[in-house]
């Protein structure tokens, strides 16, 4: 660690050596131009003064020409231009009202000026269409005209982008509270790009997306760098977009706009459709549907050529409706893609649903006429067809239950009767008071359905999401004097969105809920200031200061069921709480930018610097609930596995056909109440922090003649990210041993060299060459630190287990049980019924788990009470608890014989951050 901090220490002095004393980002929301000034016979025209004068606001730059004939004017605000070049008594004065410089531009414009005769001013009209032979990186402008005129869906005008063919949508699985920057620059991921508005960074640092910026009203253009950059940009491996927002002028000007979309002229949607309460039928339905988008802008001047204001405002607001393909089956299948079976019982017949296959193996065997098999079938039909009534309807028909010598009837219970301690009441079970058999101390007893489970009929149809999002923004401008100007632009955007739908479970949108939905809650505030200043004709500076605070709440869905354990079961449904939420936190950024440009002949240097302090802190206990409502995973399972072997999975008939007893959907072990996996977050782990990104740069436009440029430099990085003290020494050790760290770990080696040429082989600017290299550096994304606070195995964890059986007998046997905790002994067999595989997901799913009290468990609600004071589970206490635990504190089961410290485990969480919660999730 010392030598690294003496890298840094080393880096830092010969940037600023080199004189990077400033602190800035680049140059990143203004343009250059530049040119030579001909006599008539193309000579150069020393001494040639030339005076750039704003069209709307009157300020000027003035600017004389070299011996080359050459001039360069740096640091100009993008925008329309009048150009004026005197030449002297030998020369009439050249004007050109029409130049156009767009943001990041190198523009070029020669000038021919021809001889004083009877014309004393040669006048340009028409708009120039300015070239650049001097840029070496790949990138385009998006100017006000497009802005203005393209149609778009919703407004959200950084999709402009998408209009350049490098340029794709982000396809990565969404994630509610953490969405991407939503682009894809030369296949590089959406997280990894650059934005910044009128040069100060606009990025959620902690997602690495983007924060709220302006009104498309009130963009004047933006710039796609989409490689290749010069070494005034960092931070990024994707692309860089720079956003100019529009200021005031001596003409006062503004917009009024509205937009309405409503029901009554949009169609119906395929996927629309309401549940019939009476019959249960998904009814074609017209969905809902408002969309209204308003507001208004006004510029102008307070104090003509000083002061100028501009003020934007826009908001949206809407009403419409998420739709869900859950419950729709293929063609010629009923719902859910079943088919209903007649299977007989002394009783009279009960139908069931099972797939088409299942029911093909049913009719089959009944059709044998030979007992055994039909007697097969019926018990097949009537497990099969039992999970899918509950799955469905939460309606068991009691069938199952008898085998065990139980007649509960229909009833909201799971088919299959657990084990349990005689007389006791164990989570939702109250156990029989009469034994399996005389001498024992246990029976089998019904498991009533938990509150929180839903029948899957309850979650189709259409389900309701809104939003109401502001953008408000004010921009003052004022020239001081020829020499200094500065601007400052207030910008705040709160917004409330509904219905918010992921695709971080794999699933795709159509198998959501509407319980499974997020709540987005945010208000973005940001302030930024810029002073720039001439510090002679060939010098110019440039200062910034930003301070922003993004506060974010992300919670689950208010809709029924939102705040219930999550259900993934794939191919069928998602519901149930956004296993993402919650999610409360504040980042406020405070950023510092200084950059100087020299002009020294053929070279134009710039240096500087940018330097942030990022600070995330959260108004609750909690900045990140991973996982912490419960998250339950449902697939087919095979007839023998669920049966416990009772069943086979296939027989042979004496025809010799082979009939195959086809296993469980994902939706009837959601009726069994099976699940592949059970993953919950539990513990508090609350870790503010704060990081500073800086970054260091010097380059050089070298235009070593009208023919060749060279663009090189030099960009340092670094971030100082967080760091964690470790839970207690154990940890410690571990950490030292194994050379990792709790938090981001710290790079000091980022050093970028960048190199750039640009080769126009005839002069005339209509062919030009380029070509790049360079080493780019991303920045990590802050969610990275508070997620693997989140589950990080120490104050808090993510436990998992696999299904297995449900048994309401105890997690501990004899010999390590606390006086009173209720046990089942030992079966008929003499095998041992009581032990920590009872704690398994099954268990835990169903409500049936004979818990301690300091697991804080909820059998109504299917988990563990995640924020419980002195769980067992958090602070490592399932360490010392002195009985092993079958549950993996990472994300893997252990065997029967009990929990196991995984030292490799543990430490390659603290290096990782995190564990189910991939990085490539990101």
């Amino acid at each position: 660690m010392q030598r690294r901090h003496g890298v840094f220490r080393s880096i830092t002095l010969c940037m600023l050596v080199l004189g990077c004393a400033g602190m800035a980002q680049a140059q990143v929301n203004t343009a250059t131009l530049t040119g030579t000034v001909m006599d008539p016979q193309g000579l150069a025209v020393r001494g040639a003064k030339l005076t750039i004068t704003s069209a709307g606001t009157g300020a000027e730059r003035t600017v004389v020409s070299d011996e080359g004939g050459r001039y360069k004017v740096v640091g100009l605000p993008p925008g329309r231009y009048k150009v004026s070049v005197d030449g002297g008594a030998s020369f009439a004065t050249y004007e050109n009202d029409s130049v156009v410089l767009t943001v990041g531009e190198d523009a070029t414009l020669d000038t021919r000026l021809d001889l004083k005769g009877v014309q004393q001013t040669v006048m340009v009209t028409t708009e120039t269409a300015q070239i650049e032979t001097t840029k070496t990186e790949v990138s385009q402008t998006v100017g006000e005209q497009r802005i203005d005129n393209l149609p778009i869906n919703g407004r959200n005008y950084i999709n402009f982008t998408l209009t350049n063919s490098q340029v794709n949508r982000d396809v990565a699985p969404t994630i509610g509270p953490a969405p991407t920057s939503g682009l894809n620059f030369g296949g590089q991921r959406a997280r990894s790009n650059e934005v910044s508005v009128d040069g100060a960074d606009a990025v959620d640092n902690s997602i690495n997306g983007i924060r709220a910026t302006v009104s498309q009203e009130a963009v004047q253009e933006f710039q796609l760098i989409l490689g290749d950059y010069n070494a005034e940009y960092g931070r990024a491996t994707g692309g860089v977009v720079n956003i100019v927002t529009k200021s005031g002028a001596n003409d006062i000007h503004g917009d009024v706009f509205g937009y309405l979309r409503n029901k009554a002229f949009q169609a119906r949607n395929a996927f629309s459709g309401q549940v019939d309460p009476t019959t249960g039928a998904l009814n074609p339905t017209k969905q809902a549907y408002t969309r209204v988008q308003a507001g208004v802008t006004l510029g102008g001047a307070l104090k003509k050529d000083k002061t100028f204001y501009f003020f934007s405002y826009e908001d949206t607001l809407r009403e419409e409706t998420g739709f869900s393909s859950i419950g729709q089956g293929a063609a010629g299948t009923g719902p859910w893609g079943m088919v209903s079976v007649p299977v007989p019982t002394p009783g009279g017949p009960i139908n069931v649903q099972l797939t088409p296959s299942q029911a093909a193996s049913v009719e089959t065997l009944l059709a044998s006429g030979i007992l055994p098999f039909q007697q097969l079938a019926v018990s097949y039909g009537l497990l099969l067809g039992s999970a899918s009534s509950v799955a469905l309807n939460r309606l068991d028909f009691g069938a199952v239950a008898t085998n065990f010598g139980l007649h509960p009837g229909p009833g909201a219970n799971f088919p299959v009767p657990v084990t349990c301690p005689v007389g006791a009441t164990v989570g939702n079970i109250v156990c029989p008071l009469t034994p399996i058999a005389p001498g024992f101390n246990y029976a089998y007893g019904m498991v009533p359905l938990p509150t929180s489970y839903k029948a899957l009929n309850q979650l189709r149809g259409n389900f309701p999401t809104t939003e109401k999002t502001s953008l408000w923004s004010l921009r003052l401008d004022q020239k001081w004097d020829n020499r200094n100007s500065s601007f400052l632009r207030v910008g705040v955007s709160p917004s409330l969105v509904t219905g918010i739908e992921s695709t971080a479970q794999n699933q795709t949108f159509g198998e959501n809920s509407g319980s499974r939905t997020g709540v987005n809650q945010s208000r973005d505030l940001d302030i930024v200031f810029q002073h720039d200043t001439i510090l002679s004709a060939t010098g110019f500076n440039e200062f910034r200061a930003q301070v922003a605070r993004r506060g974010l709440h992300f919670g689950f869905s208010e809709l029924t069921g939102g705040a219930d354990i999550g259900v993934n079961i794939p191919g069928f449904a998602y519901f149930g709480r956004e296993p993402y939420s919650t999610v409360d936190r504040i980042e406020r950024r405070f950023e510092f930018t200084d950059h100087v440009s020299l002009i020294r002949g053929n070279h134009t240097f710039k240096m500087g610097g940018d330097y942030n302090l990022i600070q995330l802190r959260s108004g609750q206990a909690q900045i990140f609930e991973l996982d912490y409502g419960g998250v339950v995973n449902f697939g087919g399972l095979a007839t023998s596995t669920v049966s416990a072997g009772a069943l086979p999975d296939s027989v042979k008939l004496p025809s010799g056909q082979t009939v195959q007893l086809f296993g469980t959907t994902g939706l009837q072990t959601y009726g069994l109440g099976i699940p592949t996996t059970y993953i919950q977050g539990i513990g508090q782990s609350s870790q503010p922090f704060d990081n500073f990104p800086i970054g260091l740069f010097i380059q050089d436009s070298w235009r070593a003649n009208r023919h060749f440029t060279v663009n090189y430099g030099l960009r340092y990085d670094v971030e100082i990210t967080p760091l964690f003290s470790p839970l207690n020494a154990f940890n410690a050790a571990a950490e030292k041993a194994l050379g990792v760290v709790e938090g981001i770990p710290r790079d000091y080696h980022n050093v970028a060299p960048r190199l750039g040429i640009a080769w126009d082989p005839k002069g005339d600017g209509k062919t030009v060459i380029r070509a790049g290299f360079g080493l780019f550096y991303d920045h990590p994304l802050l969610a990275i630190a508070f997620d693997s606070a989140t589950a990080d195995g120490g104050r808090s964890v993510q436990l998992i287990t696999a299904g297995g059986a449900s048994s309401g007998c105890g997690v501990l046997t004899a010999a390590s049980a606390p006086p009173g905790y209720p046990l089942c002994g030992s079966d008929v067999r003499g095998n041992a019924l009581d032990g920590p595989t009872n704690l398994n997901g099954s268990t835990i799913f169903q409500g049936a788990l004979n818990a301690l009290p300091n697991m804080a468990y909820l059998p109504n609600q299917q988990r563990f009470d995640p924020l419980a004071s002195g769980s067992l589970f958090a602070n490592q206490n399932y360490l010392t608890a002195g009985f092993p635990l079958p549950i993996h504190e990472r994300t893997a089961s252990l065997p029967a014989g009990g929990y196991q410290l995984d030292r490799s485990a543990v430490a390659h969480a603290k290096l990782c951050g995190l564990h189910r919660f991939r990085l490539e999730d990101l």
